[in-house]
């Protein structure tokens, strides 16, 4: 098989696939790339750690005699990304593949036959959930920060997402936390189906961003992604999640209105001094927002900025991380911060997006 490429498209779509590619495994099988050439002129690239596929086809140039190999994937990716050359040459023979590089690069790679590599599952004949590619990526990206880490309920470190007649709704939680979603979808037949996704939404959103539709299938136990050059299959969490509308409290008449660039400017000035507890402290003073934070030892950080108030004067402490993230998924001008008393949940709200954040008890 030979065949030439453009560098910059196979380094990276190669960069994206090893992102799913583990690095050591039992089976060995799976620290290589799948890499196929067609007879009409395009390249398809795979990798998997069983429990997310990805699969993605470039065009080509020049595609002779149509082959298959595996080819270990981080050498690979580390000998195309040091080479010099906007195009690569590829000659495969005898489980073997030598790379040329137009900027003189010349490398030769052992590879192995593709008989006892995964089959990527097609998941994707019963109909399908389309979604508009955008709203897809906003949606991962306006929840996935807000997931568990660490070793808290596994059902916690995914999104939930559940689709119901035109709308699809994401959320997250690391029960310090939650953010919600709802977004429109087309062609849905999974009335009130919920899914947890454990892994890859980073990349169902890097391969949604900028397309008109991306269609969604799901089975019982997995959720499939497929795009005009790329699909996706990952494997769902077989868990509860939890009955997160239970813990939303509802909209408040207690509110303070801040510009939202204005307060994330002065969080970022304040922030560093809360080394220790991570905790800013919010007090509302009449028109007033005013922030502080103090180390271990004593030192301390203040600042103040102009706010619209709905309500009494009251004191919040937030993890600055936790308001940060919140505040940097909102794209309005101006945020409204929602509170019913120093000890209960606080609330944004911002065109579909939900962010509810809990205290930090002083």
């Amino acid at each position: 098989m030979e065949f030439s490429i453009d560098k910059t498209a196979f380094s990276e779509t190669l960069s994206l696939i090893v992102s799913v590619i583990p690095e050591r495994s039992i089976r060995t099988v799976l620290q290589n790339l799948f890499l196929k050439g067609n007879a009409d002129n395009t390249l398809t690239m795979r990798g998997t750690d069983l429990d997310i596929g990805l699969k993605i086809t470039l065009d080509a140039r020049n595609l002779r005699e149509p082959g298959e190999i595996l080819l270990p994937a981080m050498e690979l990716n580390s000998r195309v990304k040091n080479s010099r050359g906007d195009e690569l040459f590829f000659t495969i023979a005898e489980q073997r593949a030598e790379i040329r590089t137009n900027g003189g690069n010349r490398y030769t790679i052992n590879g192995m036959g593709t008989d006892d590599y995964p089959i990527m599952p097609d998941v994707h004949e019963g109909g399908y959930i389309g979604m508009h590619g955008d709203e897809l990526a906003d949606a991962v990206q306006k929840t996935i920060f807000a997931t568990a880490k660490g070793d808290t309920s596994y059902a916690l470190n995914g999104v939930y997402v559940s689709f119901d007649g035109d709308s699809a709704e994401f959320v997250a939680s690391d029960t310090s936390r939650l953010s919600r979603v709802k977004k429109d979808i087309k062609n849905s037949g999974a009335k009130g189906t919920g899914i947890i996704i454990p892994k890859g939404m980073n990349i169902l959103a890097h391969l949604a961003s900028g397309l008109d539709m991306v269609e969604l299938a799901l089975t019982e136990k997995a959720l499939m992604a497929k795009t005009p050059n790329a699909a996706v299959v990952v494997q769902l969490v077989e868990g509860v999640f939890p009955r997160y509308r239970d813990v939303i409290p509802a909209k408040s008449d207690c509110y303070f209105t801040v510009k939202r660039e204005e307060l994330l400017d002065i969080l970022q000035s304040v922030a560093p001094f809360s080394t220790d507890s991570r905790t800013v402290l919010f007090e509302l003073h009449g028109e007033s927002l005013f922030l502080s934070s103090k180390t271990g030892d004593g030192s301390e950080a203040h600042g103040g900025l102009a706010v619209e108030p709905h309500g009494p004067d009251i004191a919040l402490g937030f993890n600055y991380n936790y308001i940060m993230d919140g505040l940097k998924h909102i794209g309005d001008e101006t945020v409204s911060i929602q509170y019913k008393d120093a000890n209960s949940p606080a609330r944004i709200d911002s065109c579909g997006f939900l962010y509810i954040l809990m205290p930090i008890q002083r």
